[in-house]
């Protein structure tokens, strides 16, 4: 996903005070505007990813050889240019995740419904938790934290970057959008438990 830093990077500070209400994800409309970036992938993912490619490949029809880039930041999945039917944000850039289809479903997840799998067992977390993030808890425990309603909050923005999450489809706060609880109660049990089962 886009933002500034690497992958699975708590936000410190205490939770939102007024988080967003949400949409459910339609792809239909978003056209897959949260990958537009690629994705951070965390410790172990990329060695995963690797091995998925290799296993299937068959899987990934015009998936470039090299569909990883790496950065001071970290490791993302590589993107190319992508013509989006909708103006995208003005600092949100053209392109999408190579691992995305035309149709901007993920050619990961369709690979794990077709085996039989979780359909997020394959995709790296930032992907299947967005638009949640981790937060440190005054006791110092993880807990999920939902985007801000006030996009001048996004846990991305810096002086020459507005954000990220609150920017997105999904992330960005609907007057009459369910509660995030309610909205994102797939990604806050997948995170409760600790990941897809297969993923574990």
């Amino acid at each position: 996903m886009g933002g500034t830093g690497g992958a699975r990077d708590p936000c410190a500070g205490a939770p939102v005070s007024a988080p967003a209400r949400l949409r459910a994800c339609d792809l239909a409309s978003c056209e897959g505007m949260c990958c537009h970036d690629g994705a951070w992938l965390e410790v172990g993912e990329e060695a995963r990813l690797r091995r998925v490619v290799f296993l299937h490949r068959d899987a990934f029809p015009g998936l470039p050889d090299r569909f990883l880039d790496r950065h001071p930041g970290g490791t993302k999945t590589a993107t190319r240019p992508h013509a989006y039917r909708q103006a995208l944000p003005a600092h949100f850039p053209a392109s999408r995740c190579v691992f995305a289809l035309p149709d901007a479903r993920c050619s990961l997840q369709v690979l794990a419904v077709a085996q039989g799998l979780h359909p997020w067992a394959l995709k790296p977390r930032v992907c299947w938790m967005h638009p949640l993030r981790e937060a440190v808890a005054p006791d110092g425990t993880l807990v999920p934290l939902p985007p801000p309603a006030d996009p001048s909050g996004d846990w991305d923005a810096a002086p020459d970057y507005p954000g990220y999450t609150c920017f997105t489809a999904c992330g960005r706060h609907h007057d009459d959008g369910a509660p995030w609880e309610e909205a994102l109660a797939g990604e806050v049990a997948c995170w409760q438990a600790g990941g897809p089962p297969q993923e574990r």
